[in-house]
């Protein structure tokens, strides 16, 4: 929770753009993998090299990822960091009823009490938004 309203805050407060700040956000998290990496795989990675077993599949859903950043950063900039956790929750509830039909995953009844809580959630705070306190 605290993480994700600093980083509305910065999002918010600092004048680099969308794409400047998430470069600035991707270097930590880069550097981080990498050295874990070669930590734990550095000898296969020297063996067979880092692209092994990549297909196209593997190529696309790293291209969703980083879009999915740019789109985080911007929810959390142009509205606030409660409807990204509503849109989140939304997403998973979407991909589970993909999951249903698709899969014939079995959703049960705590699921289905938990999908109608969000979606209720959300369409509150959607008309009527979050309280304004008087000072």
């Amino acid at each position: 929770g605290f993480a994700g309203i600093y980083f509305e805050k910065v999002l918010k407060q600092t004048k680099q753009s969308i794409w400047i700040r998430n470069i600035q956000l991707g270097l930590f998290g880069g550097i981080a993998s990498i050295v874990t990496m070669l930590v734990k795989d550095g000898d296969t990675l020297r063996e067979r090299g880092f692209f092994h077993g990549y297909t196209m599949l593997v190529v696309f859903v790293v291209c969703l990822q980083a879009s999915t950043g740019l789109i985080v950063a911007m929810v959390v900039k142009y509205t606030d960091n409660i409807v990204k956790a509503f849109a989140g929750a939304l997403a998973i509830i979407g991909a589970s009823l993909t999951s249903v039909v698709l899969f014939n995953l079995d959703a049960d009844s705590s699921f289905v009490f938990g999908a109608m809580l969000v979606v209720t959630a959300s369409y509150i705070y959607g008309t009527r938004g979050p309280k304004k306190h008087s000072k």
